[in-house]
């Protein structure tokens, strides 16, 4: 019977500390501290220098950026373009270039290290 009555009494605290959340206790002056801090507009320093930005062809690293402009320029004769989405399929093709390069240079120091244990006795 104790284990009820204390069941109960928590599913009661839980549900007045949810009211209390959700500012349904408010109007009496119960309601939660809504955590807007307004003095932080004020303490911003020079937050007209924030600029949002596309990045551009000139972004791309130059391997990735040269063979977009490659596959541009002999597809038409017109000055190449490169539009976002052909330079991040540029980026995405040096990244994975990159990790192969990667994966072949540990296969290769694995090589090495299992013919140098080989060659001990």
């Amino acid at each position: 019977m104790k284990m009820r009555a204390l069941i109960g009494v928590l599913l009661l605290l839980n549900a007045a500390m949810l009211a209390w959340q959700w500012g349904a206790l408010a109007r009496w002056g119960w309601g939660p501290d809504v955590g807007r801090e307004p003095e932080r507009l004020q303490q911003q320093v020079r937050p007209e220098a924030i600029r949002f930005r596309i990045p551009e062809a000139s972004d791309v690293p130059a391997a990735a950026a040269s063979e977009a402009s490659a596959g541009a320029a002999a597809a038409s004769d017109a000055p190449a373009v490169v539009t976002a989405k052909e330079a991040s399929a540029a980026q995405d093709a040096a990244e994975a270039a990159s990790a192969a390069a990667r994966a072949a240079r540990k296969r290769a120091k694995a090589a090495a290290a299992a013919a140098a244990a080989a060659e001990s006795p």
